[in-house]
Order: structure tokens, then sequence, then C-alpha cells
């Protein structure tokens, strides 16, 4: 670095001619001084375009996320959906670019076996305890959403979630890391909300689980967070309720996603969730300018349509028997390519995912 003093006739590397005395012995060698003069003057020049390539490649250059979903982790380690995890994460730490984070969209764990936090202080061999060392595996940032399962407690045929919801996100955000029920981080001037469609709206009669709700704490949360207008991802389990996702795999039979009664599909006409439309959707419909795209899970196929103009994207689950495979291996993730500030992006392995609803691909 060149140190610059004020003005009064030479120009001299700090290290070389401090103020004072010094100096003078610097202005008696008036080729040293030039020399020096002439230095500066490149230095300082090279170095203000360095700067203004530095940020004009801060403004321009593209990051890589991963996204995997419902990985449904069991406390078996040789359990098929551990193991595909694994090599999941091994994908995500070789791989060249480098991925900045991982987001899982939900059911990270297929259930657990106590509602009582202090039994996972005992007990050591659980799926929560497998999510957790694998989490270990992963070289970036691991960033998780809850799902359904996540909510789980036994193994039951017809699966409950937990009575004491908040003890349960409490023991993820313990034991995992979770920051909270829903949360939101920034990267590289893109915002990224991971959050909950297990939110109970009161008012309706239902509780979440196959279908899910985001809750009005949460809704007005996020309507605060969106009036910066940056850049903005969401992430959250249940898929929302359109023409693709509503007729592919078991949703076809059943409701199954964040419900949308104005969307006009049957089975949201009839039953408990007659009449409903999650106010998430006029948030998209309020920022689709702003929010670049939109991924969940929960139905364990790939697919993708679009919402109000916002790409959504579902990601196939790595619990067995999904059969995603690309080049003879498990393939179960997507991988983003996002432009900082901008969050403009493409899908990096779009060549590699087998959309169930079309065979084209598409840049965005």
């Amino acid at each position: 670095m060149i140190e610059v003093y004020p003005f009064t006739g030479s120009v001299a590397s700090a290290s070389q001619c401090a103020p004072g005395a010094a100096r003078k012995h610097c202005l008696r060698k008036p080729w040293i001084a030039l020399l020096l003069l002439c230095m500066w003057l490149v230095l300082s020049h090279c170095g203000g375009d360095d700067n203004a390539s530095n940020k004009d490649q801060d403004t321009q250059s593209s990051f890589l996320f991963g996204v995997v979903s419902d990985t449904h982790t069991m406390a078996d380690a040789n359990a098929p959906e551990n193991q595909i995890f694994s090599y999941t994460i091994q994908v995500m730490n070789e791989h060249k670019p480098p991925i900045d984070f991982v987001v899982i969209t939900g059911d990270t764990v297929d259930s657990l076996p106590s509602d009582d936090p202090g039994y996972y202080d005992q007990n050591v061999n659980t799926a929560l305890d497998q999510l957790i060392y694998l989490k270990t595996e992963l070289t970036m940032p691991l960033y998780l959403v809850l799902g359904n399962h996540d909510y789980y407690t036994g193994n039951c045929i017809l699966p409950i979630p937990t009575r004491k919801k908040e003890a349960r996100e409490h023991l993820f955000m313990e034991k995992v890391g979770l920051p909270g029920p829903y949360y939101v981080f920034e990267h590289r001037g893109v915002k990224f909300y991971c959050l909950n469609s297990m939110q109970k709206d009161p008012m309706v009669r239902w509780e979440p689980n196959a279908v899910g709700t985001l809750g009005p704490e949460q809704i007005s949360w996020l309507r605060d967070q969106l009036s910066d207008n940056k850049p903005a991802f969401f992430f959250h389990h249940h898929a929302l309720a359109t023409d693709v996702t509503t007729r592919a795999g078991f949703a076809r039979l059943t409701p199954f996603e964040i419900p949308r009664a104005d969307g006009n599909f049957a089975k949201y006409m009839i039953g408990p969730y007659h009449g409903y439309t999650d106010p998430v959707y006029d948030i998209l419909k309020d920022h689709n300018e702003q929010i670049r795209a939109v991924f969940f899970g929960h139905s364990h196929l790939f697919l993708r349509d679009e919402y109000e103009g916002i790409p959504i994207f579902m990601t196939e689950s790595t619990h067995f028997p999904s059969q995603a495979e690309y080049d003879g291996r498990p393939m179960r993730y997507h991988i983003v390519e996002c432009q900082a500030h901008t969050g403009d992006f493409t899908i990096y392995n779009d060549y590699m995912i087998p959309y169930l609803n079309e065979s084209a691909h598409t840049v965005y």
C-alpha cells in the first residue's frame, strides 16, 4: 500500500520516508523522488481500476446454491434414505464450481420417537442424531425448512403431528441449529426465505398436515420483510396449488398443497378446505417481480410450473422408493446458479432433471 502525505514536492512510501527530518533526506535525491512518484501514479491508477473491476465483478458475478427435499432421515444409518442423502452431500461437497449453501425444503426426518425434548439428551441413536451427523458432513452451510414429517412422533400407520408443536420446533432449534420455525437469510444481496407451511391459521378449523398453511403471524412478518424490495427466493415444504402440482402423483387423489380455492380446483371446493385461499398467494401476486422463484417438496416428484409469472419448482425426495437418476446414480436435487444482487437465475443442473410434467428445459 502507498501512503501519501501532504504534498510538499515529493511522494514517498511510508517505509522509505517518514514525515519530518527523514523526508529531507529523500528530497536530496530528486531521482528517487521522481521514481517513487512514477511508482505511485502507476500503482494508484492500477488500484483504482482493480477496485472498479472488483465492484463490477461483485455486482455481476454469480454463485451456486443447492436445493434438496424430503430427506426423511432415519435412525438406521444404513437406511436407503440416509445413504442417498449421504451421496447427495458428497455431490454438493465436490461440485465444481463450488456450492455456497444448501437448503432442505422440509421432511428432514421421517419421524421422531418422543415428544419429550429431554429424551434426545439421553438417547443418541435417533433420526435426529443421524440428521445432525449428516449435516456436519456438509462442507457449506445447510438451511433447514420444517415439513409435516418433522412434527411426527412415533411410527404410526396414519401419522399425526405432535401436539407439542412449539417444543418440537425448539428441539430443532437447539439440536440442529434452526434459527426459528421460519426465518430469512441474505447472501450476496439476495434474500432467501425459509418458510414454515405447518403454521395454523385460526380462520380455519383444520390443522396443517397433508395440506399446509403459513398462518397470519408468518404472513405479517413476510410482508414486512419484503418491504425492502430486495430480490427473494422462497422455500417451504407444501407445494403451491397449480394445475401441474394438483394433478401429479398422489396429489391428484387428495388435497395435498397449500389450499387455493380461487384456483377452482375441485378438491378444494368441498370438505374443510372449502372457500379457503392461503394469504401467501396474495403475497406472491403483490411481489411477483421481486420473488425470483419458489422451491418446495412434499409430493416426492420433480415438477416445475409458474404462478403469477414466478417460476416454481418441486424437488424429488431422497426417500425410498424414489427412482430419479442421472448417469446411473441418484439425482434428487436442484443446483441453482444465481446472479449476485439481482437474483436472476438458471437451473445449473437442468439437463439432469427428469421433470414429470415436461421434457423441454427452460432458462429463466
